[in-house]
């Protein structure tokens, strides 16, 4: 999908009163007026009433001083009623203008919403330009979004995920061994200009996941818990060190790891990470110092066929699972990995060529099982022996006879 035909998000108008309870507001405000009037009307039927119980209503005019007290409780409660009255009607301005208030708030919302979808329109614009400079441009605009606008936020990091998936061109020369830039594009028979088109999109790529990794790296970024959807997605390098996973959700899912060098060096993974059905053909991926503290990191169906993945990480609570993984070229390296905690389980896969080594790893805690594995072909190798097995690891059941 392209990143314009994404959906502006309208954020609710905060502080707003609802109508209901406004008009709710005025009718308690007439309910007390019409209440102080009542009360009026009783304390003067009381008093004419107190009156007639004394035996002063037909000597009232006999006394000068009884008059005059008879005054004073008249207008001490007029006073008192009349200021009953004035709280009422300062209460009802209190209420027009915090209404008042309300709407002038609600407004400005609404025309914070509005510049934040103009933002989002053009940065989204920029995206899908076809020149380089632009898109680049709307990476960048896009992420500043995103850092500024928490009802959007999803959405925009959603959209920087989506150009990640976008098409992904075959290198020129591909077919050619590995050379130097220079001698590479000299040798490529196709036209300099795809070549240069080429080298853009990669670079382009990069940069989304560069800004990525910055936000992520931050201890308290309001981009943790977000959603990364990198399903499909071709990596040939990229920089995700340091990056702190911590809730939601992170898809690998049939993700390409297929040259170049691709960081997760000291990241952590808290959080609902998946590599289903991920493919390790070439390059690094580099998880070294990596920390799978919580969560659950699945690896279901991935396969390792070539280059170089180093697991030199902390399992110190996460459920990893390398569920049905394939393990038939390449190296594997958990050398200096420490187990500590959580469960590392490999059911169902197949270790029948790619180099995987355990050699110098810490087991102290948790479970690391390999006692479901399919195919136990080219065992990985352990820093103990068969009749050493350190604790929390669980070998296969191999039988001596050959069939």
């Amino acid at each position: 999908m392209e990143p314009s035909e994404h959906e502006h998000v309208d954020s609710p108008e905060p502080g707003r009163w609802p109508a209901g309870q406004a008009a709710s507001a005025r009718q308690l405000a007439r309910v007390v007026t019409l209440f102080v009037g009542a009360a009026l009307g009783v304390v003067a039927a009381g008093l004419g009433l107190a009156l007639w119980g004394l035996g002063l209503a037909g000597r009232i005019s006999q006394s000068t001083s009884e008059v005059l007290d008879l005054v004073k409780l008249g207008f001490a409660l007029v006073a008192g009623v009349g200021g009953t009255v004035g709280l009422v009607l300062a209460y009802q301005r209190h209420l027009i203008a915090v209404e008042a208030g309300h709407r002038e708030r609600a407004k400005e919302a609404r025309e914070e919403t509005k510049l934040f979808n103009e933002r989002f329109g053009k940065a989204a614009e920029q995206l899908g330009s076809e020149q380089y400079a632009v898109r680049l441009a709307g990476v960048y605009a896009m992420a500043r979004l995103a850092d500024d606008w928490s009802a959007g936020r999803q959405t925009c990091v959603d959209v920087l995920c989506a150009n990640l998936r976008r098409h992904y061109p075959a290198r020129p020369g591909a077919e050619q061994e590995e050379q130097e830039e220079q001698e590479e594009q000299e040798e490529y028979e196709g036209s300099p200009v795809d070549y240069q088109a080429w080298r853009d999109d990669r670079e382009f790529r990069h940069t989304v996941i560069l800004v990525l990794g910055k936000r992520l790296r931050v201890p308290d970024s309001p981009w943790h818990g977000l959603d990364f959807d990198f399903r499909r997605v071709v990596f040939d390098g990229g920089n995700l060190g340091g990056a702190q996973f911590r809730g939601g959700r992170v898809d690998f899912g049939r993700a390409v790891f297929s040259s170049g060098t691709t960081a997760f060096i000291n990241a952590t993974f808290d959080a609902e990470v998946d590599f289903w059905g991920a493919t390790f053909s070439g390059g690094e991926v580099d998880f070294r110092g990596a920390v799978f503290a919580g969560g659950t990191v699945d690896f279901t169906g991935a396969r390792f066929a070539g280059g170089e993945v180093d697991f030199d990480a902390e399992f110190s609570g996460a459920d990893v699972n390398f569920d049905r993984v394939e393990f038939s070229g390449g190296t594997i390296g958990f050398t200096g990995a420490t187990f500590s905690g959580g469960a590392v389980l490999f059911p169902g896969a197949r270790f029948t060529g790619a180099d995987v080594s355990f050699v110098d790893a810490g087991f102290s805690g948790g479970t690391v099982g390999f006692d479901e594995a399919a195919d136990w072909s080219v065992p990985p190798r352990f820093p103990f022996g068969p009749d050493a097995v350190a604790p929390g690891v669980l070998l296969p059941t191999v039988s001596s006879d050959p069939d």
